[in-house]
């Protein structure tokens, strides 16, 4: 079976396949990089839990909302398919607009209920197969980018030549002077007794 026919065959059953930016990944790497650095206050475990979590919080929460978008902007596209209202008679036949009150200016949401609005879209409005085809895609990409993470943390610490709290913040660095990277912290820790 041929790459093209598989292609068809998806488009035609309606799957999507897993298409991801590779900027969205790097840019999601980058910033589980920059999150460690700030969680490393904690020692090693706040550099590999900050990596990692923030990694996959970020493109989860990217993907729903890429989800959201999507689906607002299926709905407009079939609103701009409407056919045209007729055509408005001359400004003498139609009578004066309403006066405004405080009332009738329209309401703009507040931005936290507009994330809520996408959350909810999310939990109630999307059957349970979309759902975890978004949470799949995103804890997916979320692995990628964490290993990204990982691995420019593990660069600056070996460039250091030490872990990076030790080299930061002055915290979880050993008295006899062995500091391995991060990555490597819990194998010392756990190996030493």
């Amino acid at each position: 079976m041929s790459l093209r026919n598989t292609v068809s065959m998806q488009q035609n059953t309606g799957l999507s396949a897993l298409i991801v930016s590779l900027t969205a990944v790097i840019a999601a790497g980058l910033t589980s990089a920059t999150i460690a650095a700030i969680t490393s206050m904690f020692g090693w475990p706040g550099t590999l839990i900050g990596v990692a979590f923030s990694a996959m919080v970020t493109t989860t929460t990217s993907e729903i909302y890429k989800g959201y978008v999507g689906s607002v902007a299926r709905r407009v596209v079939l609103l701009s398919d409407r056919p045209l209202p007729p055509p408005l008679s001359t400004l003498a036949d139609r009578p004066s607009p309403p006066p405004l009150h405080r009332t009738s200016s329209p309401r703009r949401r507040p931005r936290r209920i507009r994330v809520l609005t996408a959350l909810k879209w999310f939990s109630f409005r999307t059957s349970p197969e979309k759902r975890r085809a978004i949470l799949s895609r995103g804890l997916q990409v979320g692995v990628v980018a964490s290993i990204i993470g990982i691995g420019i943390i593990t660069a600056i610490e070996l460039d250091l030549g030490g872990n990076l709290p030790c080299a930061l913040w002055n915290a979880d660095c050993s008295p006899v002077g062995i500091n391995p990277p991060s990555i490597l912290a819990p194998f010392y820790t756990i190996c030493r007794g």
